[in-house]
């Protein structure tokens, strides 16, 4: 029969913290992404790259063709704004996963430019839909659904939120040329798991 000492060191080494134990993989943990961030952030890698190249040099087309490629760029915005802005908050709810062996410094550095690009996606967010609005354009989803402005328009606003869609347009093309180069520097020069663990998530014991 078990001694009381032998009982209580059995459930100590039950309890320990090296033992293996079942983590969810649809949440992130302390060093690697859930699949509920991969799926997130790759669905807004190809709607932000989509609508960026759409979006693209539509002030220097054509009358027709300018109002036919901003409405495509409207309605894939509109049916993927809740996409992304679910993408914004999971990401400052799950904070920032930790790359094994990665300083402080390289840290603080991807983190924080990881932020700057969810705020400037935010920004588009915001100023996208007063851009269409505020000239006099309906937001349309593929002229399934409407939200008409107003027929006359609001110049100081459409100014202002033009200028303010630009500037987070190309904020988010330099932040993500900064993320891009950061991952293939982490691919080249490393020998880390920041490449595969947006790919697969990484069960920890």
């Amino acid at each position: 029969m078990p001694s009381a000492e032998s009982a209580a060191n059995q459930k100590k080494v039950s309890q320990s913290p090296h033992r293996p134990q079942h983590l969810s993989c649809n949440s992130d943990t302390g060093h690697s992404f859930g699949w509920i961030s991969i799926i997130l952030h790759w669905l807004s890698a190809v709607v932000i790259i989509a609508l960026w190249f759409i979006g693209d040099g539509i002030s220097s087309l054509d009358t027709e063709p300018a109002s036919e490629r901003r409405q495509l760029h409207v309605s894939i915005a509109v049916l993927s704004y809740l996409v992304l802005w679910a993408r914004i908050m999971w990401r400052l709810y799950s904070k920032h996963p930790w790359v094994r062996g990665q300083s402080s410094f390289t840290h603080n550095i991807a983190q924080t430019t990881h932020y700057l690009l969810l705020l400037a996606i935010a920004g588009m967010l915001c100023s996208g839909p007063l851009v269409v609005w505020s000239n006099g354009i309906a937001l349309s989803l593929f002229g399934v659904i409407e939200i008409h402005g107003p027929p006359e328009g609001i110049p100081w606003l459409l100014d202002l939120a033009s200028g303010v869609h630009k500037f987070f347009g190309q904020a988010i093309l330099w932040l993500t040329l900064i993320h891009i180069a950061g991952a293939i520097k982490h691919l080249m020069f490393h020998d880390d798991e920041t490449i595969a663990r947006i790919f697969i998530p990484k069960t920890e014991i």
